[in-house]
C-alpha cells in the first residue's frame, strides 16, 4: 500500500505553483539536476542543519522553504551560480519541478491506491471509529493535494529517461 506516499504528498502543496510552468522542463535540466544534486545537497546541509536530503519525499518543500527564507545563506546563491543557475531560488524551483515530475513518472497516485488505503483503515479493528474517520479524511485530503501538484505530462516524460541518474544522485546523500 502506498499510504505513506499519499500522506507525504500532502506536504508538496507548497510546491504546486512550481509545477504550473509555461515552459516544459528540458532533458538537459533533468540531467544537470542529477549531476548537481550531490554538490548542492552537501551545501544545503551545511547551510541549514535541519535540511535532510535523505527525506526524499519532502526535499521539494525543504528546498522551497530554504529559497523563501530571509536567512538564506548567500553561499547557496554562490554555489547555484557556479553550477549555472541564476541564483538559489532558480535552482530550488527547477529542482522541485524535477523531483515532483520524477515522483509522478515513477509512482503516480491513483484512485486504486486511495481505495486500498481507505479500505485498510476501515478494516482496522483496533482503531476507534472517530480515529478511522479522521485518518480517512486525512488520506482523502492528501490524495486531493497530491493530484493538485500534478506536473505537466511534458515534464513527466522529460524526466522519465533520467530517473535512474536522479535516484543515484539522491541516494548519494542518504
Amino acid at each position: 500500500m502506498r499510504l505513506k506516499h499519499l500522506i507525504l504528498s500532502a506536504f508538496l502543496v507548497s510546491a504546486a505553483s512550481v509545477c504550473v510552468a509555461e515552459e516544459p522542463l528540458s532533458g538537459d535540466a533533468a540531467a544537470q539536476f542529477a549531476a548537481d544534486w550531490p554538490v548542492m545537497a552537501e551545501e544545503l546541509a551545511k547551510a541549514d542543519p535541519d535540511f535532510d536530503p535523505a527525506m526524499t519525499d519532502a526535499v521539494e518543500s525543504q528546498l522551497q522553504d530554504m529559497a523563501a527564507s530571509d536567512s538564506k545563506d548567500s553561499k547557496l546563491d554562490q554555489v547555484a551560480t557556479a553550477r549555472g543557475y541564476p541564483d538559489f531560488e532558480s535552482f530550488a524551483a527547477v529542482a522541485a519541478r524535477i523531483l515532483i515530475a520524477a515522483k509522478w513518472a515513477k509512482d503516480p497516485p491513483d484512485e486504486a491506491d486511495l481505495k486500498a488505503a481507505l479500505a485498510a483503515v476501515a478494516a482496522d479493528s483496533e482503531m476507534a471509529a472517530d480515529a478511522k474517520a479522521a485518518l480517512s479524511a486525512s488520506i482523502e485530503e492528501a490524495y486531493a493535494k497530491a493530484l493538485a501538484v500534478k506536473p505537466s505530462d511534458a515534464d513527466i516524460e522529460t524526466v522519465r529517461p533520467h530517473l535512474a541518474a536522479m535516484e543515484a544522485a539522491l541516494a548519494q546523500n542518504r
